[in-house]
């Protein structure tokens, strides 16, 4: 199986891999991580499912690339977990906004996490961890704060990714 692969990834030294193509038509989770300098550690910036994560992906990394950020929308950009995020998005229109402001981050990376489009193993990975930017579903109109906690065991029965039947890899990326 094809976990913890790189999709796509631009480091600091101006390195690209391009692997997208290999992931045009395949199912699956995928997760992007920043680092905002050389020194820093990788964190989590969001996650997705997708029934065609290359097609998915190819998009993104053009609203990385190809768009600048156009103004601040007139919506908040709340995260999951209930925290702003420092700019304002529109309704539908969210890689849009998201993706250009992600230019403060030096390296990039996105990775494949799990070979099936599923929601629960989507939402298991940005929880545990703590995917900056991700939302499920319909964005929050004001912040949450940190208790967020039952929303997460409402789908994990509060066992945190220790079933087996829900165990999904989390990748330490070293590069």
């Amino acid at each position: 199986m094809d976990k913890n692969k790189i999709i796509y990834s631009k480091l600091g030294d101006g390195t690209e891999i391009n692997n997208i193509w290999n992931y045009i038509c395949k199912q699956g989770v995928w997760a992007l991580y920043g680092k905002k300098d050389l020194n820093s550690k990788y964190i989590c910036l969001n996650v997705g499912k997708s029934v065609d994560i290359g097609r998915e992906i190819l998009y993104d990394v053009a609203c990385m690339h190809f768009l600048t950020q156009s103004g601040n929308g007139t919506q908040e950009y709340i995260n999951q977990f209930g925290e702003y995020q420092g700019f304002n998005s529109e309704s539908g229109w969210t890689q849009e906004y998201l993706y250009p402001i992600l230019d403060e981050y030096v390296e990039k990376i996105f990775v494949y996490v799990y070979d099936k489009s599923c929601s629960q193993h989507e939402k298991e990975f940005a929880w545990l961890t703590k995917a900056k930017y991700w939302r499920n579903g319909k964005a929050f109109t004001k912040e949450k704060g940190a208790k967020m906690a039952p929303f997460f065991q409402s789908f994990t029965g509060g066992d945190y990714g220790k079933r087996k039947k829900h165990r999904i890899f989390l990748p330490e990326l070293r590069i």
